[in-house]
């Protein structure tokens, strides 16, 4: 029996010492990394190299936009799939805020967008270049109404025609995939012709200036660029519409289709007709007509699936009329919402309508809202929700 004993004491001291070095063992290792840890210098937090900050400038750097980012831009995805590098950013130090913009070419691409994104809104395009060459100013470019402003909440914001965007980002995208696109039918009788712009550019096979020969006594003919549920009205010239703002997607599984801006086009022809034929009013002003909702049939042309939110709300009274520069005014417990052909619909939440100049051309012109571009849009008075 005592020698039981001793085996027995001699384990339990064996058993204690081991738990007391895994204790010490565990206390000194801690010890050591706090120690060390402390003892390292902590470096300074370095913005990622794809983020533009304009020292003094009050606005929230932009990013320059990769072809992931991209993907993942809830607006502009559809541009997936271009060729995407950097612009060269310039920025003058006497004005904080100032800045241009510059896409130059990469090897095998001579045909390129100068593209704005931001989260807040679907894309903007900033400039054109088509076989080295702007279609309308000179680069390095200026964003006409943009600017670095405090909006109603007090914070800074980059905005656009003095609504905020989130997120801005510019990218370079090439231009390159036109003669992939379904053939755009341009056999009209009434008369429309169209020519080549770029003949010597061979990436863009329907880059067209279109115009019409046919009036009657009473009526103007112009070109219209149709599509299955949407029909583009690019200003009142007969003789000189093209359509910058149309643009060759390449798709998944390399399917190409035609936008307009972000619209997805289908089934795309050009052919003459009068503002009476196509809109159902006498007259329109340098943009495209802006509808009045007077009736809520009128929100069946709308596909956006947020639309059926509306069909069945309670329409206010319109105090305001189809015009180049306006005001939506709704009754009180009414608000105004703007309905479109390529958005969602925009709950509006003050005075943020303007019929705009193109940043493509001065020739064209467009629609913005809440700083969004929005195609045949039209506006009402609906019970708030």
């Amino acid at each position: 029996m005592p020698r039981n004993r001793l085996q027995r004491s001699n384990f339990l001291c064996i058993l204690i010492g081991i738990v007391i070095f895994v204790i010490i063992f565990v206390v000194a290792g801690s010890l050591a990394l706090y120690w060390c840890s402390e003892e390292e210098v902590e470096e300074p937090d370095v913005p990622p190299s794809n983020l533009v900050e304009l020292p003094d400038c009050q606005c929230p750097p932009f990013k320059l936009m990769d072809q992931d980012d991209i993907r993942k831009n809830t607006r502009g995805q559809y541009l997936r799939n271009l060729q995407t590098w950097n612009p060269i950013i310039e920025h003058n130090t006497e004005y904080p805020c100032w800045f241009n913009i510059e896409c130059q070419a990469v090897p095998g691409v001579s045909s390129y967008f100068t593209i704005l994104f931001r989260s807040n809104g679907n894309p903007i395009y900033i400039n054109r270049v088509i076989n080295n060459q702007s279609t309308f100013v000179p680069q390095p470019r200026e964003i006409g109404d943009f600017k670095c402003a405090q909006h109603t909440d007090g914070s800074y914001q980059w905005h656009f025609h003095n609504y905020p965007m989130t997120d801005v980002g510019f990218a370079c995208q090439a231009d390159v995939d036109s003669c992939h696109c379904p053939h755009i039918e341009t056999e009209d009788p009434k008369g429309v012709g169209v020519q080549r712009r770029f003949r010597e550019a061979p990436d863009q096979c329907y880059l067209y200036t279109a115009y019409c020969d046919t009036d009657d006594y009473y009526d103007v003919y112009v070109p219209f660029l149709y599509s299955k549920h949407t029909v583009i009205y690019n200003g009142p010239d007969k003789h000189n519409t093209f359509y910058d703002d149309l643009i060759c997607i390449k798709e998944d599984s390399n399917v190409f289709n035609w936008y307009y801006s972000n619209k997805k086009l289908e089934d795309v022809d050009i052919k003459c007709g009068t503002i009476a034929e196509e809109f159902r009013i006498e007259r329109v002003c340098s943009c495209e007509p802006f509808t009045v909702i007077s009736k809520i049939e009128k929100l069946a042309k709308y596909k956006h699936s947020r639309v059926w939110r509306y069909i069945g709300q309670e329409l206010g009274e319109n105090s305001w009329k189809e015009d180049g520069k306006f005001n939506i005014t709704c009754d009180e417990g009414f608000t105004g919402v703007v309905f479109s052909d390529n958005y969602d619909p925009i709950v509006l939440s003050g005075n943020y309508i303007t019929c705009a100049y193109n940043p493509l051309s001065n020739d064209l012109h467009m629609w913005v809202v809440d700083s969004i571009r929005v195609i045949n849009p039209a506006g009402g008075c609906f019970k708030k929700l």
